[in-house]
């Protein structure tokens, strides 16, 4: 038998998860839930992820060689399959993804994305989100053009930003490039968000 006696509870990070989950659910969002293995063609070739994702040794499929370093292309991949749904489409994810360190290694990092579609949508669809979400958290919310790294790849140069909360970069904003909803066979624009989940603790 244990020595002490213990009592447990959430971690702090699964209590402000619950409590984003609640924000975005009263904003008209719902929550997907994708698997954290995927394939390097979904998050480089169809959504042209600046970062190559860690790869996997001795993988047995294709299909989930590498861990996800971001959670944009699992919910393209979901609006890919949600035509058939009314418009507009507000869909979000929270989750762990492995990102890679200057130093060569790994580090696991939460993450929050939010993607909105719709014939209408643009880049303040997305923005209106993230902003309630700020407000909501009591935390202040800056936007910065950013560098060259999503420049003309995931997001249209010019409607893409860097998030700063707190004044610190957690995230980027936009309006996805053409040529990635033609990669997920999307016809509708699309905006979406994804910033570190904890930069909403305050």
């Amino acid at each position: 038998l244990p020595d002490e006696f213990t009592v447990g509870r959430p971690a702090p990070v699964e209590d402000l998860a619950d409590a984003v989950r609640s924000l975005l659910a009263g904003l008209g969002c719902e929550e997907m839930m994708r698997p954290v293995l995927t394939s390097t063609e979904k998050v480089r070739d169809m959504t042209y992820t600046p970062d190559p994702p860690v790869e996997i040794e001795n993988v047995m499929t294709r299909e989930y060689g590498v861990v996800r370093n971001s959670l944009l292309p699992g919910l393209l991949e979901v609006e890919s399959v949600s035509a058939h749904a009314p418009f507009p489409h507000r869909i979000f994810e929270e989750g762990e993804v492995l990102l890679r360190d200057p130093d060569g290694g790994c580090a696991t990092r939460r993450l929050l994305a939010v993607l909105v579609s719709g014939n209408d949508v643009a880049f303040g669809d997305a923005h209106s989100i993230l902003g309630a979400l700020c407000h909501q958290r009591r935390l202040s919310l800056e936007l910065r053009q950013p560098g060259s790294g999503d420049a003309g790849a995931r997001f249209i140069g010019g409607r893409e930003a860097e998030v700063l909360i707190e004044g610190r970069v957690r995230g980027i904003i936009g309006e996805l490039h053409p040529r990635v909803l033609e990669s997920w066979g999307l016809g509708r624009p699309v905006s979406a968000f994804e910033i570190d989940l904890e930069a909403l603790s305050g």
